[in-house]
């Protein structure tokens, strides 16, 4: 990519092959500083996929990551994926595209999020490259997107470009807010004090439809003799799990009725 030394390209070069493998043996060619970044670099070990370290070069990249990680039908996510640069030199002397660094010193091209899916008993790939909306479209970043179009394509995944606002939106925001209890969960599980506090308060959820959710985690605590906060806790999980749904953009779930969720299933007693 535009901006790499020469011994981080060298790197690149050697270790394309790790772009091909999946799950907790993808290691992301890129680490720490070597990341050509535009924001911050957030950094974690995410359960949902094998406990694998991820880095990630900005807050857009960071926002289009959480979406994804919260579709069911997604397997896994790769970042910083290496394209092989024998093949990217190839598509861009087919097409005629000027490829970064030249056809006889290519620069490795990276795919910001390599996205796999489940279905209908297949697994398919999403090749997603992100973009902070106010940024201006140049032509290095058009070719590049061509060539990597032309790339994902000939393997048989598709390519598209997201364009965020990085974390300054209630979307990315209330995936943030969710994404440390979806990873709990599912490292440790729930508790059956949690169940519980879980099941009293989706009962106050479908009992009431002219209250907000303030109000339901508060009749919940009474109702329950939960300890302060747990109903709070509860509703959280409850979202971060996807047994409530909600339109995951609104700007504040605490103020909105009953009736915006809709319970995909109930939560047995403990």
């Amino acid at each position: 990519m535009i901006g790499l030394s020469c011994s981080t390209r060298r790197r690149l070069l050697t270790r394309q092959h790790l772009g091909m493998l999946q799950g907790e043996e993808y290691v992301s060619p890129l680490r720490g500083l070597e990341l050509p970044r535009t924001g911050l670099i957030h950094r974690f070990a995410c359960a949902r996929f094998e406990n694998r370290t991820v880095e990630l070069r900005s807050d857009t990249q960071l926002c289009v990551f959480m979406e994804q990680y919260f579709q069911e039908d997604v397997t896994d996510i790769r970042e910083h994926v290496p394209a092989l640069t024998t093949h990217t030199t190839a598509i861009a002397v087919r097409h005629g595209l000027q490829h970064p660094g030249g056809i006889t010193n290519p620069e490795v091209l990276l795919t910001d999020l390599l996205i796999t899916r489940q279905k209908a008993g297949e697994l398919v790939q999403e090749a997603i490259q992100t973009r902070h909306s106010d940024s201006a479209s140049t032509q290095a970043f058009r070719t590049e997107c061509a060539l990597l179009e032309y790339y994902w394509s000939a393997c048989g995944a598709s390519f598209s470009v997201c364009c965020r606002r990085g974390v300054d939106s209630p979307l990315a925001r209330n995936l943030s807010w969710l994404f440390p209890v979806c990873e709990q969960v599912i490292r440790t599980g729930v508790t059956a004090a949690q169940q519980r506090a879980q099941s009293v308060v989706l009962e106050e959820l479908t009992a009431h439809d002219h209250v907000d959710v303030r109000e339901v985690c508060r009749a919940a605590t009474r109702r329950g003799s939960l300890p302060s906060g747990t109903a709070v806790g509860a509703f959280r999980r409850l979202l971060a799990t996807q047994v409530l749904r909600v339109d995951l953009s609104a700007r504040d779930f605490f103020c909105l009725p009953p009736s915006a969720f809709t319970v995909v299933a109930p939560i047995a007693r403990a």
